[in-house]
């Protein structure tokens, strides 16, 4: 996996295009720190590359989520609405 710099990215955007075509992601980093992923994909798969990363996303969202318990969501009994 290949990391670049912001400041690298503005000095060599044509060196990411290269980049790109030979690794599939790229992390851009701000101050060392990751902040965003660049992923090669060609017309025809603009939207299945979306699609995917955004199912992903959802996936690890949901898994960090802990389980609901429905005692927990009920106000206290002194809270309660007569």
């Amino acid at each position: 996996m290949k990391f670049i710099s912001i400041r690298d990215l503005r000095k060599d955007t044509a060196g990411l295009r290269r980049d790109l075509e030979a690794n599939r992601e790229i992390i851009l980093t701000a101050n060392g720190k990751p902040i965003a992923v660049m992923t090669r994909v060609g017309p025809d798969d603009v939207e299945e590359e979306i699609l995917a990363i955004r199912r992903a996303r959802a996936k690890t969202e949901s898994q960090q989520q802990p389980a609901s318990d429905s005692r927990h969501d009920q106000p206290p009994a002194g809270d309660r609405a007569r």
